[in-house]
């Protein structure tokens, strides 16, 4: 084969392979940011009644907003596929602040690293570079 078509296909793969991980890291995540609140504290409330059911859904899904209650804050998220709300306080909502800043920056080392040896095993053939240099 001609090596000077290798090397574009060698890319190609690259790129995909990378998609494909993101890809996965997207879908793993999915689950993840309940994870995360149950984590920092938040407690799980079912919709279970159709009061409920209209109260949950009438908030923005999947994001944390607060909520105040006479003179106390809260955050709640609000999860309308699972029929889930979760209720935290704002000790809890700064802990899951935290954990999640935590959670991204070890995605982001573990997609550096994966980035880094695609780009080693792409490059360094035999230790001395591209076969045809």
């Amino acid at each position: 084969m001609n090596p000077t078509r290798l090397l574009p296909c060698a890319l190609a793969a690259a790129a995909a392979l990378a998609l494909n991980a993101c890809a996965l890291l997207r879908q793993a995540d999915s689950g993840s940011t309940e994870q995360t609140l149950i984590a920092a504290g938040f407690q799980e409330r079912l919709a279970d009644t159709p009061e409920k059911v209209a109260r949950l859904q009438s908030l923005p899904p999947y994001k944390v907003v607060p909520r105040q209650q006479g003179t106390r804050i809260g955050y709640v998220y609000a999860d309308p596929k699972q029929s889930v709300l979760y209720v935290g306080s704002p000790a809890e909502y700064r802990r899951f602040q935290q954990l999640s800043i935590k959670q991204q920056i070890a995605e982001e080392n573990e997609m550096a690293a994966m980035n880094n040896e695609m780009a080693t095993e792409e490059w360094d053939w035999d230790g001395f570079g591209p076969y045809w240099w």
